[in-house]
């Protein structure tokens, strides 16, 4: 079995009161370790350090109730100080815990209070089915049940089995890379950051996009998770045609990524100016940080409306969505189907643009020919809800630029196309 299974409990290393028995949790975090690697942690801290420190884990095992003994402790006091008093248990922080965190293997709680009728509700509509309670009075035996459930539930979840070996992957690059950095001046960070910020782009970001580029050309060029999407490509397995909703949400994430609050302004940035009408920033980068609530600059937006994709095939192919099934019929949907190609120099298609959180079929259509809109630092950046990600909006921009510079050129004449067309002999 691959990855590393996640244990935390606060008895995992104690034995029971006569000093020799090993306690319920010890046996169980042994008999695991026998035959697969186990990262044991007796408190939810440490574990948090753990999820921030290793990439993905294939399994996570949590104690409910944790002795809460750090509360009780004054300033300078140790845990032995507290003497013979025990500080009340409680689950409050293991529930934070798994409200604060987001885990895609199987979860096991154990515990002997009814956790599954007083949270699982809760925990359910976040986790699904990958969350599991037990009772503590009934480890005998788990460690073989909770190893033939993981590789029943890899087994349903074929569709990670790529990105499972693209993180372990990660992982091994991203020691590699730390190598060669350790031998670079100790102010290398630093340098790059300032001579960024001179030039008008912002450094932090500009860090994070050369260590991205870093980790991408070691990706790109490893053997073995190359040959392992090659073989999932070709496999007789992906003959079945994929459930459309499903591929689209997954393109809607790979398009875009929802902004958080204190995110910086950067070129892409998706804004809801009005209930109907978007913009996305195509300001170049290096000027983006000239522009502040103090000053006269604006930003450049490309506009569109929710209605700019309907309207339009409606005049170029006489489509519209409501007659879908009927153009399927009709075999029709070949030359709809190709105007997400982009082939047409004035319009610019984005899939599933998130208009609103739960649709996922309603595209975006940006209309070259209407030009950009500017708008001032304070009417924008509050109205950012997502970002377009790279390399889309290295392409929107680059397709907009080509449109603005075009030259229109007078066709050949018939007679020389056809005389180009003879055979020379």
């Amino acid at each position: 079995m691959d990855g590393v299974i996640l244990f935390v409990d606060d008895r995992i290393h104690k034995t029971e009161a006569d000093g020799r028995t090993p306690t319920l949790e010890r046996s169980l975090f042994e008999a695991l370790r026998n035959e697969h690697p186990v990262l044991g942690v007796h408190n939810l801290d440490l574990a948090e350090n753990a999820i921030k420190s290793i990439g993905s884990f294939s399994a996570i095992i949590l104690d409910w109730i944790y002795e809460d003994t750090d509360s009780f402790l004054l300033p300078g006091e140790k845990t032995e100080d507290l003497g013979s008093f025990k500080p009340p248990r409680t689950g409050t922080k293991t529930l934070e815990f798994l409200q604060r965190n987001e885990f895609y293997s199987p979860i096991y709680v154990f515990s002997n209070e009814d956790v599954e009728n007083e949270h699982g509700k809760e925990l359910k509509k976040r986790y699904s089915k990958r969350i599991k309670f037990r009772k503590k009075k009934a480890l005998h035996g788990q460690a073989k049940k909770i190893a033939k459930d993981i590789i029943k539930w890899k087994e349903h979840n074929k569709n990670l089995a790529i990105p499972l070996i693209w993180t372990k992957t990660i992982n091994q690059s991203v020691q590699k890379i730390l190598l060669e950095l350790s031998a670079a001046d100790k102010n290398w960070i630093r340098e790059l950051g300032k001579t960024a910020n001179d030039d008008g782009v912002e450094g932090n970001v500009f860090v994070i996009e050369i260590l991205q580029n870093l980790l991408a050309e070691s990706l790109v060029q490893n053997s073995g998770l190359i040959n392992s999407i090659r073989d999932h490509i070709n496999s007789d397995e992906n003959e079945l045609t994929a459930d459309d909703r499903s591929v689209s949400k997954l393109f809607k994430r790979l398009f875009y990524t929802k902004l958080n609050e204190d995110s910086p302004i950067m070129t892409g940035d998706i804004c809801r100016l009005n209930s109907q009408k978007f913009g996305i920033i195509i300001t170049p980068e290096c000027d983006i940080s000239d522009i502040t609530d103090e000053s006269n600059k604006t930003f450049e937006l490309l506009t569109f409306t929710k209605q700019s994709f309907d309207d339009a095939l409606a005049k170029l192919n006489s489509f519209s969505r409501n007659l879908y099934d009927d153009w399927k019929k009709r075999n029709k949907l070949a030359k709809v189907r190709q105007h997400f190609n982009n082939g047409d120099a004035k319009f610019h298609i984005l899939p599933s643009f998130p208009f609103n959180n739960s649709i996922l079929n309603q595209p975006a259509l940006v209309d070259f020919s209407l030009g950009t809109e500017r708008y001032k630092f304070g009417k924008i950046a509050k109205k950012r809800i997502y970002k377009l990600n790279s390399p889309y909006i290295q392409q929107l921009r680059q397709r907009y630029l080509a449109y603005l510079g075009r030259v229109g050129v007078p066709g050949l004449p018939v007679s020389v196309r056809d005389h180009n067309l003879r055979d020379s002999k």
